[in-house]
């Protein structure tokens, strides 16, 4: 049977490709604005967390270390009544003028572990690790999305996960905006 071609014609095709790709990354599509991952994907996803939390498991026994001391101990500004402050002073970062740094969101996460926990290291190096963990599974599932095979991506996020050059982003608590 012929069929002409249309716009529309060529916009249902690439739509169905598109979703097929999509079933093959282990995504089905619900709606149009939601996205539901399969088994396999969530038990990788589960994998690889657990994978950063046994490697990196050694952090929470470390304590503070050069910047975090002017940047958190000695900083009086993490609190949460300035937490809408670190958005338009750079001069919070720190408590060492020459220190300033406008890094609002970092700020931010330090003064949820301080109120979470106060001053211990320990939590602050847990939220590191979590934070990896969670960056792991976020590249896991965007290389998926982008089609390409679970081993592939099972692959480059285990890489980015435990690569020696993301280590001072997780054990050292200053680098946590790295």
């Amino acid at each position: 049977r012929y069929m002409s071609w249309s716009p529309s014609t060529k916009t249902r095709c690439a739509t169905r490709r598109h979703l097929v790709g999509m079933r093959r990354a282990g995504i089905s599509s619900m709606s149009k604005s939601t996205l539901s991952i399969d088994g396999n994907l969530r038990r990788g996803a589960l994998l690889l967390a657990l994978l950063v939390c046994v490697l990196y498991h050694g952090t929470m026994r470390s304590g503070f270390q050069y910047d975090d001391f002017h940047s958190i101990v000695r900083n009086p500004h993490l609190i949460p009544a300035n937490v809408g402050q670190f958005f338009l002073d750079p001069g919070l970062f720190s408590v060492n003028p020459e220190s300033t740094m406008y890094r609002p969101l970092l700020l931010t996460t330090f003064t949820l572990n301080r109120w979470m926990s106060g001053d211990e290291p320990w939590s602050y190096h847990l939220a590191n690790v979590l934070l990896h963990a969670g960056n792991a599974v976020i590249i896991l599932w965007l290389l998926r999305l982008l089609g390409l095979t679970a081993g592939t991506s099972a692959l480059a996020a285990t890489l980015f996960a435990i690569h020696p050059i993301n280590s001072e982003a997780v054990a050292y608590v200053s680098s946590r905006s790295e």
